[in-house]
């Protein structure tokens, strides 16, 4: 499904391109905003947000009665009265499948915000969850001159032959989200084996034995599978068996299906028949936050309650703070993931460690919600 861009960002992106191509050179005065818009033809708004995004990212400085340029190393003194000077900023290339409120705005955050800090600068491109993307990505961002990559994998049984390729050639490169087995790329994640541990294990101190595991094909996906595991170990520490038939793999999703409202229609439908026909099933364990959304909805439809008929636990979601009905969940230490990668992608730019560094995982915490209680055994 195509996702249209807003005007300024496509500007933003060719004009971007351009100045770390070199098609635009480093000092070079660009057109007034004027000429700009009518160039693209769009408003003089539009193309003001596009600039600012560049002068936000150190690519062009602003000055006052002289014009816009792209930024280069050392400016004259004549160019840089009442402007400070800045080391050239590090562009850093951050691939990540999509940037939603309910997982993945705070890793965001915690890059962009380590980076800066650095004085690098980040240029973000979305993968949808699409292979193919994600390595034109790598590729697209390679040729404009990142100094290091953070990759936030999408699911899939095989590796992308591009993040195998930057291994190999020792590329400062770091992984967040997603461990790739077997391949020396530091990653930083979740400990998502005891997260489902501790969901699980909530769930059964509740009083549920029937407890089904919602997710996509489990096999492949790192992420997955650590969950799933998770979710076995807990039931075999009460002493209760792991039936298959309550482990469905009924979603086969991307981000772009995310956007797909008839898709979201039919994930519930498919939830709705998998509750009709394991009508023991009295609580569950969503692997990610959509199928949290699913199972509540099939929920909705068949007339249970939730709480009372069916127990949700997931993983992440909105802010607690900001909305008065949420789900029990693991609330995942996203800032961290993202300040950790970027120092040990700094590590490796400075020629401090190789990229064959140990990874790390990080804990996450549980947070009861309103979508589990104790029921009567």
């Amino acid at each position: 499904m195509a996702i249209e861009s807003p005007l300024y960002e496509k500007i933003y992106l060719q004009l971007r391109d351009e100045i770390l191509s070199g098609k635009i050179a480093s000092g070079e005065l660009l057109p007034p905003e004027p000429i700009l818009s009518q160039r693209y033809g769009v408003s003089r708004i539009t193309t003001t947000r596009a600039l600012q995004i560049l002068s936000e990212q150190g690519l062009i400085v602003r000055i006052r009665g002289k014009g816009t340029f792209v930024r280069k190393p050392a400016l004259s003194k004549e160019e840089t009265s009442g402007v400070l000077t800045e080391p050239s900023p590090k562009p850093i290339g951050y691939v990540v499948p999509n940037i939603r409120d309910t997982y993945g705005i705070e890793i965001f955050s915690g890059i962009e915000c380590a980076i800066s800090k650095r004085g690098g600068f980040l240029i973000t491109e979305r993968t949808y969850g699409d292979p193919d993307r994600e390595q034109a990505a790598i590729r697209r961002l390679l040729e404009l001159g990142v100094k290091g990559l953070i990759v936030y994998p999408v699911n899939g049984k095989y590796y992308n032959p591009e993040i195998l390729r930057l291994s190999l050639e020792k590329f400062p490169v770091v992984l967040v989200d997603r461990l790739l087995p077997r391949i020396p790329i530091p990653s930083f994640t979740s400990d998502n084996r005891m997260a489902a541990y501790l969901l699980t294990e909530h769930l059964l101190h509740c009083g549920h034995q029937n407890i089904a595991f919602l997710a996509h094909a489990i096999d492949g996906t790192a992420t997955l599978e650590d969950r799933y595991a998770g979710y076995v170990a807990a039931h075999r520490n009460a002493n209760l068996p792991v039936a298959q038939k309550l482990c469905p793999a009924i979603f086969s999703e991307t981000e772009l299906d995310n956007r797909d409202h008839e898709y979201m229609d039919q994930c519930v439908s498919l939830t709705e028949a998998f509750f009709r026909t394991q009508k023991n099933v009295t609580a569950v364990v969503a692997a990610e936050y959509n199928f949290a959304m699913y199972a509540y909805e099939a929920c909705n439809s068949l007339g249970y309650r939730v709480p009372d008929d069916m127990a949700i636990a997931t993983f992440d979601g909105p802010c607690p703070k900001t909305t008065p009905w949420h789900f029990t969940h693991i609330r995942q230490d996203q800032c961290a993931m993202g300040t950790l990668a970027v120092e040990s992608l700094w590590a490796q730019i400075e020629n401090e460690t190789t990229n064959d560094n140990a990874s790390q995982t990080i804990p996450g915490r549980l947070i009861l919600g309103n979508s589990t209680r104790m029921i009567a055994r």
